[in-house]
C-alpha cells in the first residue's frame, strides 16, 4: 500500500507509533458513537492491537495526516465476494472541514483501478446526516434502510445504505 498525497492531506499506512493517537480520537464518544466496530473509550493497548491488526490484514487502511498530525482513518474492506465496504472516521475538530469527502476521492481510485469489484458500499447513522453529505459527494446512491450494531453505542442504531458502482464510478470519473 503506498502513500497517497492530496492538496492538504497525506493518506499513508499506520505505525505502531499511532496508538496514542488513535485511542485519543477514538476516545471522544463523539467519534466513536459514529462507528460500527470502535469500542468506547478505546485504550493504548486496544488501539495497539486494532492497528496490528490491520498491519497483518487484508484491508486497505489509511492514516489521514494533516500537517503530519494523524486526524483519522479511511478504510476499505470486503463486504462480499462483489463489493468493498468503505469506512472512516476523523477527530472531531477536523469534522465539516472536507477532509474526509477529500481523503475518499483520493482513495477511491485504489479500489477501482485496482481490483475487478462490481461496487463499493457505505452507511452512516441516521443521526450523522455530516457522514452522509460525505458519502454522497463520493458519488454513492442511497439504496435503503439497514440496522447496524455499534460497538460505542452496543445497540443496533437505524442507519443508511449507498452503493457506488463500477461503470458510475468510473463515468463520472470521465466527465
Amino acid at each position: 500500500m503506498s502513500t497517497i498525497k492530496t492538496e492538504r492531506l497525506t493518506l499513508r499506512p499506520f505505525t505502531m507509533e499511532d496508538a496514542d493517537v488513535v485511542s485519543s480520537i477514538v476516545s471522544d464518544i463523539h467519534v466513536a458513537r459514529q462507528t460500527a466496530t470502535m469500542p468506547h473509550p478505546l485504550s493504548v493497548a486496544s488501539a495497539n492491537e486494532w492497528i496490528a491488526a490491520i498491519l497483518d490484514g487484508d484491508d486497505v487502511v489509511y492514516g489521514i495526516e494533516l500537517e503530519g498530525q494523524l486526524i483519522g482513518k479511511l478504510g476499505f474492506k470486503p463486504a462480499d465476494t462483489s463489493a468493498m465496504e468503505l469506512s472512516y472516521w476523523l477527530g472531531k475538530d477536523h469534522w465539516s472541514q472536507g477532509y474526509a469527502t477529500e481523503a475518499g476521492k483520493a482513495a477511491l481510485p485504489v479500489i477501482f483501478d485496482g481490483t475487478s469489484i462490481d461496487y463499493m458500499a457505505a452507511g452512516h447513522a441516521k443521526d450523522n446526516p455530516g457522514s452522509g453529505r460525505v458519502i454522497e459527494k463520493l458519488g454513492f446512491k442511497l439504496v435503503g434502510d439497514m440496522m447496524h450494531y455499534s460497538l460505542a453505542r452496543d445497540a443496533d442504531v437505524d442507519c443508511l445504505l449507498y452503493h457506488l458502482h463500477r461503470d458510475e464510478y468510473f463515468r463520472r470519473k470521465t466527465t
